[in-house]
């Protein structure tokens, strides 16, 4: 096989084997990139070249699935309550990804949790929850009630490399 040709169509990259490839001989290469998304990347390419002055080429193409950090929250709390009355929101956290998460903190309003269980490490699948407090505004009879809205937002780093967080919010009518 002589004029070998690698065209890899996902990376944009050609190779030229210099010389020739001998029947049953091989030729192995690596191309190292790094997946920009979550998605999972097909890459295509071609390989071609000559024999006896004939034309000839073999596609082919391989799927690498991307696993990518990930971390949901989750607050809930009641639908109402009265005016000035202490009520309880429940956050649970959930590592959604494949990797160790570490750093794991939950920002709520003024107020800041940090995940210290397991050495602080929030493993592929477990969850953390907690419950706590607020006390709803004054909202005097004569005034319409309110919605108090609040936003719990969670943020991560993987334990060897990336970031990742969400929100979720709970309004309540007061």
């Amino acid at each position: 096989l002589e004029n070998v040709i690698i065209d890899d169509i996902t990376l944009g990259v050609v190779f030229e084997l210099n010389g020739s490839l001998a029947p049953g001989a091989w030729w192995n290469f690596t191309v190292v990139t790094v997946a920009e998304t979550c998605d999972d990347v097909t890459n295509e390419a071609i390989a071609s070249g000559e024999v006896n002055g004939i034309a000839v080429e073999a596609p082919d193409a391989h799927t690498v699935i991307v696993q990518c950090l990930g971390i949901s929250i989750e607050k809930t709390g009641p639908p109402t309550v009265s005016s000035g009355l202490v009520y309880t929101y429940s956050i649970t956290v959930t590592n959604t990804g494949p990797d160790n998460l570490c750093n794991v903190t939950v920002v709520d309003g003024d107020k800041t949790w940090t995940y210290t269980d397991n050495g602080g490490v929030l493993g592929p699948g477990m969850s953390w929850s907690f419950d706590y407090d607020a006390t709803a505004p004054i909202v005097e009879w004569w005034e319409e009630p309110v919605n108090v809205e609040n936003v719990a937002t969670v943020t991560a780093d993987g334990c060897e490399c990336g970031c990742v967080s969400d929100s979720d919010n709970h309004v309540v009518l007061v």
